[in-house]
């Protein structure tokens, strides 16, 4: 289990290194669902303890313009997923450490026999990033961070976490992505369960492609509990389980 360090000074100097981001507005971006975020309580020392805040956003194209029906047309989304921890607390020979595991964001077109797709959309070039380090990121998703991370300043109670910078992973190092069989959808897990992860991707329109609106969803999962530690080790124990969900759209018109 991965030590929590908190360093405030590195948390400021990534506030203004993500506020100081040109609005990427003018590039079409937008939230395409307000952000979401739960508040996990523990009661195992007797009150309503806050021990963990998940969070997470989804931004993207709203309107993408297809001139012909045979036009190639691709559209780029992005999520961000933060956790944040409350501090430590010690009862007899146990520390209780807020903690949480098995991250995961997962996207996918929504769609039925009611609600059908105008056309197939399929997802493709995936990509997962956490904040293990400080990396260039591409600009929908420094984007999304700095959603976020306003966001998470105006309501969240507890330390956010650094926003230095997001990093992209190799496949099975940090993250593990795979597409769902039909192409429609994605999961990227997250093996080493950040305070902090991004992902980014893109929809392909698969030809002719049919003007309307597009339905997508994200599910940002992950189980929210307790690290008990003592003589003996450490043991996680769930409080509960994390699911942010968005219903989401685009739409496609033609110019």
């Amino acid at each position: 289990m991965a030590t929590r360090k908190r360093n405030i000074l590195l948390g400021v100097l990534g506030a203004v290194l993500v506020l100081s981001i040109v609005s990427s507005s003018a590039l079409g971006w937008e939230k395409l669902y307000s952000p979401r975020r739960a508040n996990i309580y523990s009661d195992v020392l007797g009150d309503d303890w806050l021990i963990v805040q998940a969070y997470a956003d989804i931004v993207g194209e709203r309107y993408v313009v297809a001139p012909s029906p045979y036009s190639t047309v691709l559209t780029n989304e992005a999520s961000t997923f933060g956790w944040s921890y409350n501090g430590p607390r010690i009862y007899w020979w146990y520390t209780y450490l807020p903690d949480s595991q098995n991250h995961k964001i997962k996207v996918r077109n929504w769609f039925n026999d009611s609600w059908p797709t105008p056309s197939r959309p399929r997802l493709t070039d995936p990509f997962g990033y956490d904040n293990s380090q400080a990396s260039s990121i591409p600009g929908i998703l420094e984007y999304a961070l700095d959603t976020l991370w306003n966001y998470g300043m105006s309501i969240l109670h507890l330390p956010f976490p650094s926003p230095w910078g997001l990093i992209l992973l190799s496949e099975g190092s940090g993250v593990t992505i795979t597409r769902d069989s039909d192409l429609r959808g994605g999961t990227f897990r997250y093996n080493s369960d950040p305070g902090l992860q991004g992902a980014d991707w893109l929809w392909y329109i698969v030809k002719p492609v049919n003007t309307g609106v597009y339905y997508m969803e994200e599910h940002a999962l992950g189980e929210a509990g307790l690290a008990y530690i003592s003589w003996y080790g450490s043991t996680f124990v769930k409080e509960a389980d994390v699911d942010l969900y968005f219903f989401f759209y685009f739409i496609v018109v033609r110019s």
